[in-house]
Formats: C-alpha cells, structure tokens, sequence
C-alpha cells in the first residue's frame, strides 16, 4: 500500500496517520504501528518541535505501542508529549487523556 501513496511527504505521513489510526481504532494494533512509526518518522523530518503533527503522530505511536504492550516505547513517546504539552498550542490530543494514559503506564513500570 505504502508504495502507492503519492511521493509528496506531507501527504504521505498523513495518509499513513490516518490509516494507522483506522487500523488501531479497529484493534489492529500491530499493523497499525508500522504506519504510525513511519508517519512519526517523516513528521519530525517535515515539522519543527512544537507542530501539532508531530504531536499526535507522537501521541498515536505511544497509544499504540502501549496497547501492544511495548512499555519502552510507548515511555519514551509519553514522556516526548509529557515535555511538549504546554509548548503547544491547539493540541489535537486532549491533554487529560496524555496525562492519564502515561501516568498509568509510568506507574504500571513502577517509575512512579
């Protein structure tokens, strides 16, 4: 599928953001994050620190992999939101979910 995508980066990484939240949306998590991943990956190429982009593919990479039960990754992205959530404005995630989801993930891995 990914090949077929248009070559334009910015719409490439949003094409492979929105279907991987449909795929993790319809609890298919582990091909889903493949597509979050590498939309994460080209938004930090494209986007500078503070873009709301960048920050929902961040927060959508570490819901993911949380749900697949990676806590390595899914702490390194939560603790990068952590960080940014103030530094943003109009964030598309509500920061009570950020907060709530991470704060149980940190204390489930005893960090807290």
């Amino acid at each position: 599928f990914v090949e077929n995508v248009p070559k334009n980066d910015e719409l490439k990484s949003a094409t492979m953001h929105k279907l991987g939240c449909l795929l993790a949306y319809k609890k298919r998590h582990a091909e889903a994050l493949p597509l979050l991943t590498g939309a994460l990956e080209k938004r930090k190429y494209l986007y500078d620190t503070k873009s709301k982009f960048l920050f929902e593919s961040s927060w959508a990479v570490a819901a993911t992999s949380h749900s697949l039960g990676n806590s390595a990754t899914a702490l390194k992205e939560y603790g990068s939101l952590l960080e940014k959530i103030n530094k943003i404005d109009d964030l598309p995630v509500d920061s009570v979910v950020i907060h709530n989801s991470a704060g149980k993930l940190f204390f489930d891995d005893g960090k807290i």
